[in-house]
């Protein structure tokens, strides 16, 4: 069955048509979008919009091919030859399934094969120097793990500051405690995340595993430490500080200045002495420089610095990616042959666009967004509307079953050089694969077994 469905695909030349359109994406957008002009926007650009350009396009092709599956053979009577054999309605929907999943197998394996290429052409060609490949080798194409400071915004902090606020008379006393809370931590994290001149900041991070010393004497960087800066368009005075690195209540071990005009994200390598010994906790802190040297440091409130160490390599880290990816092209080869099982091909075809569209939709907003509280920060607070209530309502049960879906995504940490864990890995295809497609195929199974496909005209 899964044979056959394979032979239709070939047969109505989508094969043909994606064997020549992946490769054609994988080399064209990087040369049709212009990055920040260095060796790393470059190759991000080929992993992430390269990448996306490659899954919304097998996606597309997934869902025209998985709806005319079952709901065009319904409609040009081909089903019918299956339907007097002894084979079970389950069988038919599973073998259209698993040819379905084998073409996107070998097309992801295709894009990983030509992405790898692109890379290696990109990072090898004239010009390129020692410096910038580096760069990329450190920043892009090694695997690192992510890890966040310990949040220094506890409830008990919001809470104080909910009370200052109605105290001051900044926000309304009958506001919806999660709105208040959502406004006062947002007001502490910007406040948080700016540093006067002469003022500094701290940051704590517990690592997940000891990091030690690399090199011969201790010199190659152990792990590298990225941050945000976002500057006033009007601002003339850069920002002039030292970040300073160790253990708590230790000195530090490394100092690195910085003297920033624009804002944007940057990252500096810190290597570990070889007296220093293993590292489990890390004490980073930002000292900005006295007036006329320096201006106010503004950090990004949520995400300012993060703490990265080097996991695994690169084409491990693809692997997993296109892996994942798999797995989302089997839940809309699913979606898309369940939906043919009761609905004409225009109509199933429109009604997985339109499940698509809304879990987009609501994943973008997030769990956030899909509350209506009808409330506000100042003056008096306002009940929402029946049909705000309905509204969000039918948010919120679209983001709660589509929520496990919506957190497995690969193309930005694949693009900023953090570790896809094979954990998240096996999470996806736990969710997607053994959750989402199982149900699928049984409503899609059951339905197909009531339909009476044999009948005459």
């Amino acid at each position: 069955m899964a044979l056959l469905a394979a032979r239709s695909s070939v047969r109505s030349h989508l094969v043909s048509l994606l064997l020549v359109l992946v490769p054609v994406v994988v080399v064209a957008i990087p040369r049709m979008l212009e990055g920040d002009g260095t060796l790393t926007g470059a190759a991000q650009i080929v992993l992430r919009y390269s990448l996306a350009a490659v899954s919304f396009l097998l996606s597309t092709a997934t869902v025209w091919a998985s709806c005319l599956a079952l709901a065009g053979e319904m409609e040009g009577q081909q089903i019918h030859l299956l339907a007097v054999k002894p084979v079970r309605s389950w069988e038919i929907w599973l073998g259209k399934w698993c040819g379905l999943f084998a073409l996107n197998l070998v097309l992801l394996i295709l894009t990983g094969v030509m992405m790898w290429l692109q890379l290696q052409w990109l990072i090898r060609r004239p010009g390129i120097t020692d410096a910038e490949r580096q760069d990329v080798q450190e920043e892009i194409l090694t695997a690192r793990a992510s890890i966040l400071p310990v949040p220094d915004v506890t409830p008990e902090d919001v809470d104080r500051e909910i009370r200052r606020l109605i105290a001051a008379g900044d926000l309304a006393a009958d506001i919806p405690h999660e709105a208040a809370c959502a406004y006062a931590g947002r007001l502490l994290r910007v406040r948080r995340a700016t540093v006067q001149p002469g003022h500094s900041r701290r940051w704590l991070v517990e690592l997940p595993q000891p990091v030690l010393p690399r090199g011969r004497e201790g010199t190659d960087a152990a792990f590298s430490v990225r941050f945000e800066l976002a500057l006033y368009a009007g601002d003339r005075q850069p920002v002039t500080g030292t970040f300073s690195v160790g253990e708590p209540g230790q000195p530090p071990f490394f100092r690195a200045s910085i003297r920033r005009h624009l804002r944007g994200t940057y990252r500096f390598g810190v290597p570990i002495p070889r007296g220093v010994g293993e590292i489990r906790r890390l004490e980073i802190v930002f000292t900005n420089a006295e007036r006329p040297l320096s201006h106010t440091a503004i950090f990004r409130p949520n995400r300012n610095l993060e703490v990265r160490v080097r996991q695994g390599s690169f084409e491990g880290n693809l692997l997993r990616a296109l892996v994942v990816l798999l797995a989302y092209q089997g839940v809309l080869a699913a979606l898309g042959l369940t939906a043919g099982t009761f609905l004409s091909f225009p109509v199933a075809t429109f009604a997985v666009v339109g499940t698509i569209t809304a879990v987009a939709l609501v994943g973008t907003l997030g769990e956030e967004g899909t509350h209506h509280s009808g409330g506000c920060v100042h003056g008096e607070a306002h009940p929402p509307g029946r049909i705000a209530r309905l509204a969000a309502g039918a948010a919120r049960a679209v983001y709660r079953l589509a929520a496990p879906a919506l957190h497995c995504d690969v193309l930005e940490p694949l693009s900023e050089g953090i570790a896809i864990p094979a954990t998240h890995t096996a999470y996806a295809w736990a969710v997607l694969l053994g959750g989402y497609t199982t149900l699928l195929a049984g409503t899609g199974a059951w339905v197909l077994g009531r339909r009476e496909l044999a009948l005459a005209g």
